[in-house]
């Protein structure tokens, strides 16, 4: 990678850091946080204090007293940070300003996040979003597409994009069938929608190639780079170590994880 790549890590870096990633997201795709149940547990003696004085304050000031029955302990909050700025915000960030610098009259999104990227993309243009499971509400300059994303016939742009969603193709986590090429078939066929001149935005985890069933994938970084012919790729980087990184996908070819970010140009 070139300055500004993340740092090399030990093996054993490399292995403790994989442990702890696999342990996390796999409770937090259960529904369990432990580090936010560990920091409300902390908070509960503030809390207690805090209502009792504001309590005690209130009567002072004549204002309605809080009561211990209808209180709404938010517990981890004041030990937390001001936002997340995670690998789905970095990604999504990245991605929708390649896309505001082309500025298309109108853009196909697959399966990429409601409240990530397409909102971003819907401050400046329509968006026409595909994916598998149903969309309950109605959003202006949103046009939902319920379908497989694996079979886009009939579809075409100059502007598409995937973040985070072609790791998922064919695992069955969202609904959609069972395939062990999903995620080539997604790929292909989200290719296929882009007009000659068009963009193509793609974005999904990389590294040693792997699927940690069902949960998403990590993808070999030069998969896209190679199976897409007629297209030239303007611009890679890589989502790693909290921070995004500029540099060659075939750079990180020996990571165990990271999130690869691709901007191609059809020829």
């Amino acid at each position: 990678m070139r300055p500004g790549a993340p740092p090399a890590r030990t093996r054993n870096d490399v292995v403790v850091h994989e442990a702890l990633r696999r342990v996390g997201l796999g409770l937090a795709l259960a529904g369990i946080d432990p580090r936010a149940t560990a920091k409300a547990v902390r908070n509960v003696p503030r809390f207690v204090r805090d209502l009792r004085s504001f309590r005690t304050m209130s009567r002072d000031v004549g204002t309605p007293l809080p009561s211990w029955r209808t209180a709404l302990p938010a517990l981890a909050d004041a030990s937390s940070g001001a936002g997340t700025t995670g690998e789905y915000f970095l990604a999504d960030l990245w991605t929708a300003r390649r896309i505001r610098r082309q500025a298309p009259a109108r853009h196909l999104d697959v399966g990429s996040r409601i409240d990530g990227l397409v909102a971003h993309l819907l401050t400046f243009t329509e968006v026409d979003v595909v994916d598998v499971r149903p969309l309950a509400t109605e959003v202006d300059g949103l046009r939902f597409i319920q379908a497989d994303a694996c079979r886009l016939d009939g579809i075409t742009t100059t502007s598409a994009s995937s973040v985070h969603a072609l790791e998922h193709f064919g695992l069955g986590r969202y609904g959609d069938p069972l395939d062990p090429l999903g995620h080539l078939r997604g790929l292909d066929a989200l290719a296929g929608t882009v007009l000659p001149g068009g963009h193509l935005y793609v974005g999904y985890p990389v590294g040693r190639p792997r699927v940690e069933f069902n949960g998403h994938r990590i993808i070999d970084p030069m998969l896209a780079v190679d199976r897409l012919v007629g297209f030239e790729l303007v611009e890679f980087a890589l989502v790693a170590d909290g921070a995004v990184h500029t540099g060659d996908p075939s750079d990180v070819l020996d990571r165990s994880y990271g999130v690869g970010l691709y901007h191609f140009r059809r020829r």
